[in-house]
């Protein structure tokens, strides 16, 4: 079965959006739309999907155009129809070669910001070995990765103009699942350990912890962790770290952070991230939500909890999960609890789906 619309109400607002399909069973069109009843406002946006062999160009126009409104008015079976567009009136292009179920190049041109973007794919047995991008200004960016002999990735490094800018290598445990990653920037010709990202597992090799570690003012600190730990339905999910602080690390040291922050028109931020910014910013938690799951993983109740106090339960939401006899997900109603603390209706989504 093909999913072919989602409906999504919530407070006098309708978002659609609607994939079409040839008789290839390739998406040859999407169409979103959003009203609000409100405001009295109505907006929407064609996507097509012009395929040659296995390649392909998407085209993007929206509700003002003549094409979307030729389309509006003759419906879906205008899409059988070659050439019935007028590819002028795109506001986005992107162009993508494929062969063999491989892409070899995209072309991409944002025409409403004026964007270009060329990228061209290397491949070795089947792996991305490289992948160039040319942006609007000629800059090359080159991304170089490594394998293993199983074919887990090593590392990836960015060169900008065959200059070095990043790299991030992958370590693994004994088992094979991702262990490490370790992120190395350069600062005047010198590569430094600019970040780290740690994994932990529980018995079912299931991602439980990551920690975050990112060099500010010369030195490593850890500044951020997510915790995801299920146990049987109930999904409990928390985060704690230095607030602000992920802006801002990943620099050589203070001067080469201002220095980014002038460069960047964000001057303003200079005081704020001073030596004495660790000392002053303690590590503590965020965010801590618990959820209820159903047998296909989906939430039928999350609670949003106070990270300071988990015990006390600042707000909480519950989900009306509906499946067809495919276990195809129909539709979803969201309650959230008000003033009253009483649960009343929040919104709607609903799926259609087709026989392939």
């Amino acid at each position: 079965m093909k999913l072919y619309k989602e409906v999504y109400r919530h407070a006098g607002t309708t978002t659609i959006k609607e994939t079409f399909f040839n008789k290839g069973k390739q998406t040859i069109a999407t169409l979103d739309t959003y009203k609000d009843t409100n405001a009295g406002t109505h907006s929407a946006e064609l996507t097509l999907c012009i395929h040659t062999g296995e390649s392909y160009q998407l085209s993007r126009y929206s509700h003002t155009t003549e094409t979307y409104k030729r389309f509006e008015k003759a419906g879906p079976a205008l899409l059988a129809t070659a050439n019935w567009h007028n590819v002028k009136e795109a506001h986005y292009i992107k162009e993508c070669k494929v062969e063999k179920g491989v892409v070899l190049e995209e072309h991409t041109h944002n025409i409403a910001y004026e964007e270009k973007d060329s990228v061209k794919y290397t491949y070795n047995n089947g792996r991305m070995v490289s992948e160039k991008r040319v942006l609007a200004d000629g800059s090359i960016i080159t991304t170089n990765y490594v394998y293993d002999s199983k074919g887990a990735t090593l590392s990836k490094a960015v060169l900008k103009n065959d200059i070095f800018q990043s790299q991030v290598n992958y370590l693994y445990q004994n088992n094979g699942l991702l262990a490490l990653e370790q992120t190395f920037h350069s600062h005047k010709g010198l590569k430094f350990l600019a970040a780290e990202k740690k994994y932990l597992y529980n018995t079912k090799n299931q991602v439980e912890k990551t920690t975050w570690y990112g060099r500010y003012n010369g030195q490593l600190y850890l500044y951020k962790t997510t915790e995801a730990i299920l146990d049987k339905d109930r999904l409990t999910k928390k985060s704690a770290g230095i607030s602000a602080l992920e802006i801002a690390i990943g620099y050589y040291d203070l001067d080469a952070l201002h220095q980014y922050f002038r460069e960047n028109k964000m001057e303003g931020y200079i005081p704020y991230f001073d030596k004495d910014f660790i000392a002053n910013n303690k590590f503590t938690p965020l965010q801590h939500t618990v959820e209820k799951l159903d047998q296909q993983g989906n939430p039928v109740e999350t609670r949003l909890m106070n990270p300071e106090k988990p015990e006390e339960q600042l707000t909480m939401a519950t989900y009306r999960n509906e499946y067809n006899e495919a276990d195809g997900l129909e539709f979803v109603i969201t309650y959230i609890q008000n003033d009253q603390n009483q649960q009343e209706e929040n919104s709607i989504k609903k799926f259609y789906y087709r026989e392939d």
